[in-house]
């Protein structure tokens, strides 16, 4: 008997924290929806709240030209690329938006960070773009040497996979003018897991790592949804995730032998759980979403605890 209350307890439990999420990160995608087109573009209305965006890995044209397309002031696209390594992609970066190469003020904010030539664009409509040749070592190489040239004081770290949500500068700006986030080292978000940085922040840390955001001081988090990531490899479980959904499993095989009504019960869990994911990613992603956006959207709802290790996708 107590068995059994223990077993329907829990799974009162998990549906009521999907639930929960569910609810959290609709209402952060339907605020982010509903912001007015007389905030777009104006820093200023925000506390000249600046951003810049350094990607690593990203050598696509039409990403780029994605991430380009913020509407917002004070904001700048760093793309870091080997150009030694992707010789002909860099070449490409260079001619579509017309960069030149400038001179590159040497720093010892990180002086583990070596950069051999820093590209501008002639071009006014693509005067955010900054384009950095640097020497691939890592990750996080790539997203110091963005901070090393980075112009504001807020830095988020864009993969090749994500591609950012319309306005997702100014809700962010919004966030940071808030009372809670407005001196935190770090905002990240609980339904994308993407992070945005304090630049003194990353530099009194010694640079990007995978333990940065223990590193850093006290962060901020929200359900709002900053990027979308194309799911084209096969998506990583964490270790919590994968411990939450073998024992889903083994309680759903142990069951069977035991009782059709706990059966039931898991099957029913499990439905709300899958259900509440496929909901936020249509809400999310009304066109072209998939059944790993899905999956996605489904391993960060039924993961309780946020992971503490940073890594960009």
């Amino acid at each position: 008997m107590i068995a059994y209350i223990l077993i329907y307890s829990l799974l009162l439990l998990l549906i009521a924290i999907v639930l929960f999420r569910t609810i959290k990160i609709v209402r952060a995608i339907e605020h982010q929806t509903l912001l007015g087109d007389d905030i777009t573009g104006c820093g200023e209305s925000l506390g000249f709240i600046g951003c810049s965006v350094v990607c690593t890995s990203v050598s696509d044209l039409q990403q780029v030209s994605r991430l380009l397309g913020q509407e917002y002031g004070r904001y700048e696209v760093i793309v870091v690329l080997d150009s030694s390594l992707h010789a002909e992609a860099f070449d490409s970066l260079v001619r579509h938006f017309r960069m030149v190469r400038v001179n590159c003020t040497s720093t010892q904010e990180l002086p583990s960070v070596h950069i051999e030539n820093l590209y501008r664009s002639r071009q006014r409509s693509y005067r955010r773009l900054i384009l950095v040749d640097a020497p691939y070592r890592s990750v996080y190489d790539d997203l110091n040497a963005g901070v090393v040239v980075a112009s504001y004081d807020h830095i988020l770290p864009i993969g090749s996979s994500a591609t950012l949500r319309p306005r997702a500068i100014e809700n962010l700006a919004i966030i940071l003018c808030s009372s809670k986030a407005r001196n935190c080292a770090w905002i990240r978000s609980r339904s994308s897991h993407d992070c945005l940085f304090l630049r003194n922040a990353i530099i009194d840390a010694g640079g990007f790592s995978c333990d940065v955001l223990q590193r850093c001081a006290e962060g901020y988090y929200t359900y709002s949804p900053i990027a979308d990531h194309t799911q084209t490899r096969r998506v990583k479980f964490s270790l919590r995730t994968t411990i939450i959904c073998a024992s889903f499993t083994l309680l759903l095989v142990s069951s069977a032998t035991l009782d059709v009504l706990v059966t039931i019960s898991i099957l029913l869990a499990a439905g709300v759980a899958w259900t509440s994911a496929k909901y936020v990613a249509t809400i999310a992603k009304e066109t072209n979403c998939s059944a790993w956006d899905i999956i996605y959207l489904f391993r960060k709802i039924v993961d309780i605890f946020p992971a503490r290790k940073f890594s960009v996708s």
